[in-house]
């Protein structure tokens, strides 16, 4: 599914990505959700569907871009996010923000 900017500012309400993050997040976020669309039996509204990619390319940004960690010379220190910053933690995150705006089911046809 493509989604546009304009669609993330003007509808979703999005201001944390730039047009050019946005887009680089947004393609991969609608990758994840069409890897989820063959697991589950999942059931939106485009525009629920396009909500679901804006939701999922801010989590993705959000993720990418933290620092939890620096060093300057022999210093260092490491930042706790508090978040699970592992594969499984952030399918999770993503699959949050596809139940948020799509009604997923799992092993069922039709929910």
């Amino acid at each position: 599914m493509q989604v546009t900017y304009e669609f993330y500012q003007t509808v979703y309400g999005g201001t944390a990505l730039t047009e050019e993050a946005f887009g680089t997040f947004a393609l991969r976020a609608a990758e994840e959700l069409a890897c989820f669309q063959r697991i589950y039996t999942v059931t939106a509204s485009p525009e629920g569907e396009a909500r679901a990619v804006c939701a999922m390319a801010e989590v993705l940004a959000e993720r990418t871009e933290k620092v939890t960690s620096a060093s300057i010379g022999s210093v260092s220190v490491r930042y706790e996010s508090g978040e699970d910053r592992t594969a499984k933690g952030l399918r999770q995150a993503l699959l949050g923000c596809v139940r948020r705006y799509m009604e997923v089911c799992r092993g069922v046809s039709g929910c």
